[in-house]
């Protein structure tokens, strides 16, 4: 099995076992999981994609710090690729714009919100029910952040 595999496998029962409300056993495989990804190259076409999911987890867990680290290395790693999947960069940016927005951090949300909503269009048709959705969270994140400028 390789390593972004069993990264994928244990953030699963990771969150199979939060859901459960077997929380420190949940916390516990997250930590198994972010110990293995010290070990996947930061090279390896997979970790963006075990960055983005390590994230996801540890914001469920209450640990925003090292979710917001990731969140942004999975941003970055995607879009130093030499052709960025959009729609996957877009998903990454709205994650981090929600993310932002309920940490009350409303202007940097609705940049990401932004950049989001403009990644996700470049991938797909105007025509596509899934960007009408993407556009409307970003609308609610943008106009929220109207009137608190950046701090």
């Amino acid at each position: 099995m390789s390593i972004a595999e069993r990264i994928s496998d244990l953030l699963t029962e990771a969150r199979y076992r939060l859901e459960s409300g077997k929380r420190a056993l949940a916390v516990e495989l997250t930590e198994q999981a972010s110990r293995a990804l010290e070990n996947l190259d930061p090279s390896h076409p997979q970790r963006g994609e075990a960055c983005a999911d390590l994230s996801a987890m540890l914001r469920d867990l209450g640990d925003h710090q090292r979710c917001e680290t990731l969140v942004k290395e999975a941003i970055a790693l995607e879009t130093s690729r030499e052709s960025p999947q959009q729609i996957i960069l877009g998903t990454r940016q709205l994650f981090y714009a929600m993310f932002l927005h309920d940490r009350g951090r409303l202007a940097e949300a609705a940049e990401q919100a932004a950049a989001g909503v403009a990644s996700y269009a470049r991938g797909t048709s105007s025509e596509d029910k899934e960007l009408g959705v993407v556009r409307e969270m970003a609308a609610k994140i943008i106009r929220d952040a109207q009137g608190h400028p950046a701090s």
